[in-house]
């Protein structure tokens, strides 16, 4: 038994259907009518298309930091293209305050102080969760021996 595309609802027959001349000519009607639909929707988009200028005169885009304004898009890209370039790709050019007395002097240097108390703090962190389980099985052991001298609570 036939059934229905999805999209236009043109029958879809499979081996053993017979077909009717009537279902044929609705199927061609239907894709007839899409085309129709589809025609009238590009031509719209055409006539909105049409006419249309594209001018890129006194062009200015702006941020946050900078504004970046020509006569043309080419010269706006142009000046940003050169404040691009002079980015420093590199620490040691920035400026820097040492507000945590890292003893840095650049951020580089900042970077790598902090870097070395992560250090400093991982070890510290590892040697304080040896001491707590030392803790927890000396705790452990004394519970054990409390237990057997009194019994279990329970």
């Amino acid at each position: 038994m036939a059934t229905k595309t999805k999209t236009i609802g043109l029958n879809q027959y499979v081996g053993s259907d017979y077909v009717k001349m009537a279902d044929f000519n609705a199927d061609n009607l239907a894709i007839d009518n899409a085309f129709k639909e589809d025609r009238a929707k590009m031509k719209e988009i055409e006539d909105n298309v049409n006419g249309m200028e594209l001018v890129d005169s006194k062009i200015r885009i702006t941020d946050a930091q900078s504004h970046f304004t020509g006569e043309t898009l080419d010269k706006v890209l142009d000046e940003l293209k050169t404040d691009v370039s002079s980015i420093e790709t590199t620490a040691s050019g920035t400026s820097y305050t040492d507000t945590h007395t890292l003893g840095a002097t650049d951020v580089q240097k900042a970077i790598d102080a902090l870097a070395t108390k992560v250090k400093a703090l991982e070890t510290k962190t590892q040697t304080l969760e040896q001491e707590l389980t030392g803790q927890v099985t000396k705790l452990s052991g004394i519970n054990t021996e409390l237990e057997t001298e009194i019994g279990n609570p329970v």
